[in-house]
Formats: structure tokens, C-alpha cells, sequence
């Protein structure tokens, strides 16, 4: 049938007819040969609003009955140019929007030819953190870049340890902190000072509150007792757990998440041992008669306790900072987040915890006064805060989003990765026995009464007695098992790194592990490093054949600890390095001294010693599984050396006399603590003990520093968290010596 034009046969009803042809077309087909009508139905619906495009393009189209208002129809040429020219346009936009490399730097060629550049590889690796800094060693070069992030210029990255050294602490005017930093932890803790640039006003009055945290007085008197005792609670936990497992291992990952989250938290804001995540767990182990559950490998499976919504709210801070991560769009992902109901609840229970924590701390203040040792970080601030208003003539502000997200801050930097490298640093015992008898001996050979008294060490022990071993087992953990692997930096300038330009605004990667510190270095010709670099050659030797070994003793030199030993990257470097490092490694030194102390860690099966890890907030090892024998506190022959089964007869007999006397009535760990003969050790030890020094890089980094911005400008840290190394901390800065 061919129907006349103008005419709408009964069975076309809803469809396209082409006058001059001789069928239907369906709805979305259409095809007007030159000088023709389109001629189409009584249109409702999907079919009207074709209708309503096709004239704003420039067609006629008429409705069956009604006449062609020209007498003629539109040229298909009018149509065809309108197409061709929209897909001109989306080619063109396309390929505007493809990755634009940098000139020189080696990179991914087929990522350069996808819109997303290199994200699909990225979320197909096994470890999206390990994809990136492995990609220098990939391209045999020792800086590289990648198409991380749609529409952005590229990312460079840099895998060298004397590299990242010159830019991160000599070259602070050309390198500034970039801006994934603020992203990742923007709607978290948006006033943490480490989200800010150097530019930024508000960076100075933020320093001012927190001056004071990492000084060895407070060190002394707020953070160590509390470390102690939460450290303690995990001690007695694990007495529990082992009385009823045995010789089965069990899990040991969420206990020290726990751990450090309790210490952290009771050093932040004076949280209560009643309130801490280890009391609700030890009270439920208590509860039980017999190992409630058997794992893979026969482990002993434990029921976790259901904890408070405050310390779920803690727990949270983390698991929002690793969505934002996981994610090109890092701040719609976060915000995507706290539509779901558990995300939100933790986000407006941090709200009130610290609003009630606050009102506590103004309390006490109130009651003792301004002069009295604060007892939290918290009463330093709201202190500090006091001051700063007088000192301005205002009112003070105690509940303002500075002081707010200074605490959530300082509970985000001290807690995971803390709690990642003491889950290392257990696999490590498991694995390597020689070591772990080594570190016990060099442990009660440091704190000899204790050892004749059957005793644990007191906290004034602990942080005072000189103990090298652990110093290179805690540095060598920290260097091995590459917890925070990445920091980045921003090109304020145009400038240059191993001679390829850098243009201003560009991220840089730093890799914190790879070549040069857990890898062999890729060749650099020393013609393509900065003046600066070149001079400082020498400063710390390379490392060895053994680069990729866990071997302790590296950090040894003549007995003493060497922190100069060789490169690593754990702190970062420069003036805006990690800044609770002194904290870092007071709660890794307390925690160490007490549980090799306590416990042997057997050797477990290979099913439940996988090293393959998860990344979060940063990199936890998937299988943390423990196998603990209960030690004698008094020295015994062979201390420390593997044998079967519990201890038996007349030493575990002895053993519960002697954890009876060292528990309190109530079933927890008596912290009474013993003062040492000099009052003053302590603070000797958090200023020069312990064997941590710092390395030559940060004394130039503070020099150049000093010179550039003036010494009050460097109380600052990178975001490699307060979980990481034992270089350093121990010794004070200038700054912080200063007083207040």
C-alpha cells in the first residue's frame, strides 16, 4: 500500500511515514529524501516530543490532514550538517578531554588513548597503592607519570629515596601539599591543620594549639601512663584468650586495632579505662567456658563484643578516609557515604562525644585551674585556646571546628597505622624465631630489676631504658612492612625533577617504599639531581645486596642503634613531616616491651601466615593470626626459645602466683607505677634516649627550613600518620623545646 501524502493510513497509527515511499518507518528511524514532508500521526507522547526536536533542528514536520505550511519540506542537508556537526563537536571534546602527557616522562602509552587514563589498570591490580609506586620500576626509570584522575593533568611519580629527600625538606618553596590530602579527609576533619598548604592563614593559629603535644613533659605525664595502661588491658586479654585457646592461634588483628584506638583515645580526650573497647572485649571473654568457635588451621575463633556507639563512631573516621581513597571523585564519594545510616550515625556521634568530651575537659580545668598538667590533648587545646583569646582580646572559642577536627585529626594519625605495623611486626615474631628471641633477651637484659623482681617493667622503665635491638626491630618493621606507602606534593612553580619539567600545579607521588628503600635503586646519573642533592650523597650510604630482606640487624652498628643506617622514608622528611612521631614510637616501644615480655609467639601454619594484605586507610596484613605461650616473669634458662605446650609444674605455678600479684582486685593489670631513682629520666629519655636519632636529612631539612620560613613555622606533619618509626622520636626539635 502506498499511502498519499498528507494521508495517515489507519494502520500507521504512532509511526513515521516518509511521503514519496513505500513503507513505514518506526518511531527514532526517519529519512527525508530532498523536497519531502515528514508526515506523521496524531503524535502523544515519546513520538510528540521527537516532533518538538525535529523542528528546533530545522525540519518540517506536519501532522496527517494538515497542509505543508511551505508547500515543500526542508532539505535533508539541513538535518545532515546539524548531525555531522554534533558529532564534530563530541570528537573534539573527546579528545580534549584525553590524558595530555607531560613532555619526556616515561608513561603508559595505552592509557593515554582512554578517557579514564590509567583507572581501569588501577582497580584491576591486586594493590592499587603497590600499582602506583611500582610504576618507576616499570618503566626502568626512576620517575614516571600516570592518568589517575579524569580531566586532570597527569601525576608524577617518584620512587628515590634521595629524590623525595630534596624535595620533601630543601626545595619547600617549589613543593607545597597537594591537594588529594585535603579530598581524602575534607568532610572528616575539614580544619585538620595537615589538610592545609603552607599558604594558608590559618596554618600558624593551628600550630599554636598544638605546639605543646609532642613536648617530652607531656609526653611524660599525659601520654605515657595511658599507653601503659591500655597496653596493659591487651596484655590481660590475651591471658584470657590463651587460657581457654591453648596452643590454637587466634586471630590477633582486631585486638590491636582496639588497643591502639584505647590508647589513642584516653591520650586524645582523657577517654576512662572503663569506657575502653578492650574492657567490653576482656568482660565478654570472661564470660566464656570454652572457645566458642574453630577457624581455618584449627584456630580459635573468639566472638567479638559489641562496642559502644562512640567507639564505632572512632572506628568510622578511618573507613570514610579509605572510600574517599578508593575513589577518583573522593568528595561526592564521602558525601555518597553519609547517606547510608551507619555512616551518618558515626558521623553525628563523633559530633557529640567531642561536644561532651569538651564540656568534661572545662569542668576539670575549672575545678584544678590552668596550672595544673593537663590530662588530655584536648585540655591542652582548650588551654592553648584560653591563652590565644586573652592574648587577643576576645572571648574564647572552645567548641569551634578548629579545635573540633584537631582532635579528630590526631585520633586519625594515631591510631591505624599504629595498629597496622604492631599486626606486621606480629607476623614478623611468627616467622622469624631468631629474631624474636633476640629482641626478648635485649629486653630484660635493658630493664635488669624487673628481672630479678619478676615483674613487668614500669611505664618509667619502658620509656627510659636505653634498649638498641628494639630500636632496629621497630625501625626494620616499619621500613619492611611499608604501612603508609605514598604521600604527594603540588608544584607551586614551574620547575624541574631529575631534569624533566614540572609545571606549576602538578602532583607529585612520592613513594615512601620501592626503589631504593625496600627495593634495589633504579641508576640516576648524578648530573640530572639538584646542587643540593649531589652534596648530600654521602649522607646516608645505600643499602645492600639484602635490600629486600627482614634483617634487624642492618640498623646496628657497633651495638648501637644507627638511624642513619641506610634510606627509609617512614617519618617522610622535610618540615611538614610526620609529627607525632615521638607518640608513634612511645606506644610501639611500650606495646613491643610488655607482650614479648609476656608471650612467645609460636610459629603458625603457612594457611594462616599469608602475607597479603588489605589496603584501607593504610596497608593491613589479611592474616594476623597469633600462637602464644604464656612466659614466666622471672628469667628462667633458655628464656624465649621455642618448646611444646604451655609452660607446666613448678614455673606455671609460680607464673599465676605472680600475674595474681600484678592484677588488680577487679581482674584488670595493677598499674601502679615504681619512680625511678632520676626524677628526670623520663624526659631524658624522650629527648635523647633510647638510641632513635634523627637523621642528617631532617637536621639540613630544619636548617633550610629555619632560613626560609623562620623556626615557629616548623610544628607540622605529613600524613604518613603517628603509627610510623622509631627515627626520631625521641629526640625534641627546637621549636618544641620552646616554651609556650
Amino acid at each position: 500500500m502506498t499511502p498519499s501524502a498528507g494521508q495517515r493510513p489507519a494502520e500507521s497509527r504512532g509511526m513515521w511515514w516518509v511521503p514519496g515511499s513505500q513503507e513505514l518507518l518506526t518511531p527514532g528511524v526517519l529519512a527525508v529524501p530532498a523536497g519531502q514532508t515528514a508526515v506523521m500521526a496524531q503524535p502523544s507522547g515519546a513520538a510528540a516530543v521527537l516532533r518538538l526536536w525535529l523542528r528546533m533542528v530545522g525540519c518540517v514536520v506536519v501532522s496527517a490532514g494538515e497542509p505543508d505550511p511551505d508547500g515543500h519540506g526542508h532539505s535533508a542537508l539541513t538535518l545532515a550538517a546539524t548531525l555531522t556537526a554534533v558529532v564534530i563537536a563530541t570528537a573534539l571534546l573527546y579528545l580534549r578531554a584525553l590524558p595530555r602527557p607531560l613532555p619526556g616522562i616515561p608513561y603508559n602509552r595505552k592509557s593515554a588513548r582512554r578517557l579514564l587514563g590509567d583507572v581501569s589498570e588501577v582497580r584491576q591490580a591486586a594493590y592499587r597503592r603497590r600499582w602506583i609506586w611500582s610504576q618507576p620500576r616499570l618503566h626502568d626509570a626512576p620517575i614516571s607519570q600516570a592518568f589517575l584522575f579524569p580531566f586532570r593533568r597527569p601525576t608524577v611519580i617518584v620512587s628515590d629515596y634521595r629524590t623525595a629527600v630534596d624535595i620533601c625538606a630543601r626545595r619547600i618553596k617549589e613543593f607545597d601539599r597537594g591537594s588529594r590530602t585535603r579530598e581524602c579527609v575534607g568532610i572528616t576533619a575539614p580544619n585538620f591543620h595537615f589538610t592545609m598548604q603552607s599558604s594558608d592563614p590559618r596554618l600558624r593559629r593551628h600550630r599554636e594549639l598544638l605546639r605543646d603535644l609532642m613536648t617530652p613533659g607531656f609526653l611524660k605525664e599525659v601520654v605515657a601512663p595511658r599507653v601503659y595502661d591500655r597496653a596493659m588491658l591487651l596484655v590481660h586479654l590475651w591471658r584470657l584468650k590463651h587460657s581457654l585457646a591453648g596452643a590454637r592461634p587466634f586471630a590477633a588483628d582486631h585486638d590491636l586495632c582496639l588497643a591502639t584506638l584505647d590508647m589513642i583515645s584516653g591520650a586524645a580526650f582523657g577517654m576512662e579505662k572503663s569506657e575502653a573497647a578492650l574492657t567490653r572485649e576482656t568482660e565478654r571473654v570472661r564470660r566464656f567456658q570454652s572457645v566458642p568457635g574453630t577457624g581455618p588451621a584449627n584456630a580459635a575463633v573468639f566472638a567479638r563484643a559489641a562496642q559502644s556507639p562512640e567507639t564505632e563512631a572512632l572506628l568510622d573516621i578511618a573507613d570514610m578516609v579509605s572510600i574517599a581513597q578508593g575513589s577518583p571523585f573522593s568528595t561526592l564519594a564521602q558525601w555518597l557515604a553519609l547517606l547510608k545510616p551507619s555512616h551518618a550515625r558515626a558521623h553525628w556521634h563523633r559530633r557529640r562525644l567531642l561536644r561532651r568530651q569538651t564540656a568534661k575537659s572545662l569542668h576539670r580545668l575549672a575545678v584544678v585551674g590552668d596550672g595544673s598538667v593537663p590530662e588530655s590533648a584536648l585540655d591542652e587545646l582548650l588551654r592553648r585556646e584560653k591563652m590565644a583569646a586573652s592574648k587577643a582580646g576576645r572571648a574564647p572559642d572552645f567548641y569551634s571546628p578548629a579545635i573540633r577536627d584537631e582532635v579528630l585529626g590526631y585520633l586519625l594519625g594515631g591510631h591505624d597505622t599504629t595498629a597496622a605495623l604492631l599486626a606486621w611486626w606480629v607476623k614478623h615474631m611468627t616467622r622469624h624465631q631468631d629474631v624474636q628471641a633476640r629482641l626478648r633477651r635485649a629486653i630484660r637484659a635493658g630493664h635488669p630489676d624487673a628481672l630479678a623482681q619478676g615483674r613487668l617493667p614500669t611505664v618509667e622503665e619502658v620509656v627510659s631504658a636505653p634498649v638498641p635491638y628494639l630500636d632496629a626491630v621497630l625501625e626494620e618493621s616499619l621500613r619492611y612492612g611499608s604501612v603508609a606507602t605514598l604521600i604527594v606534593r603540588k608544584a607551586t612553580c614551574n620547575t624541574q625533577i631529575l631534569g624533566y619539567p614540572i609545571p606549576s600545579g602538578t602532583d607529585v607521588i612520592i613513594s615512601l617504599t620501592g626503589p631504593s628503600m625496600t627495593e634495589p635503586a633504579l641508576a640516576i646519573p648524578e648530573a640530572l639531581r639538584s646542587e643540593a642533592c649531589r652534596a648530600a650523597k654521602d649522607r646516608v650510604p645505600a643499602w645492600g645486596d639484602d635490600v629486600a630482606e627482614y634483617r634487624p640487624e642492618r640498623w646496628l652498628k657497633d651495638g648501637a642503634f644507627d638511624a642513619q643506617a641506610g634510606p627509609s622514608l617512614v617519618f617522610s622528611s622535610g618540615p611538614r613531616q610526620c609529627f607525632g612521631r615521638k607518640q608513634a614510637y612511645l606506644k610501639l616501644r611500650t606495646t613491643v616491651t610488655l607482650l614479648v615480655w609476656s608471650f612467645a609467639f609460636d610459629a603458625i601454619d603457612e594457611e594462616l601466615d599469608g602475607w597479603e594484605m588489605t589496603e584501607r586507610l593504610v596497608n593491613l596484613p589479611k592474616d594476623c593470626y597469633v600462637r602464644l605461650r604464656k612466659l614466666p616473669l622471672v628469667e628462667v634458662t633458655q628464656i624465649g626459645l621455642p618448646t611444646d605446650g604451655d609452660d607446666a609444674g613448678e614455673d606455671a605455678t609460680k607464673l599465676e602466683r605472680q600475674e595474681d600479684e600484678a592484677e588488680s582486685h577487679d581482674g584488670g593489670p595493677n598499674l601502679e607505677r615504681v619512680e625511678p631513682a632520676d626524677g628526670d629520666g623520663v624526659a631524658q629519655a624522650l629527648q635523647s634516649g633510647g638510641g632513635a636519632l634523627a637523621r642528617e636529612e631532617d637536621v639540613s631539612a630544619e636548617e633550610v627550613a629555619v632560613e626560609e620560613w623562620g623556626e615557629e613555622e616548623l610544628i607540622d606533619d605529613d600524613f604518613c600518620d603517628e603509627g610510623e618509626g622509631a627515627r626520631g622520636v625521641v629526640e625534641v626539635s627546637r621549636e618544641e623545646d620552646e616554651p609556650g
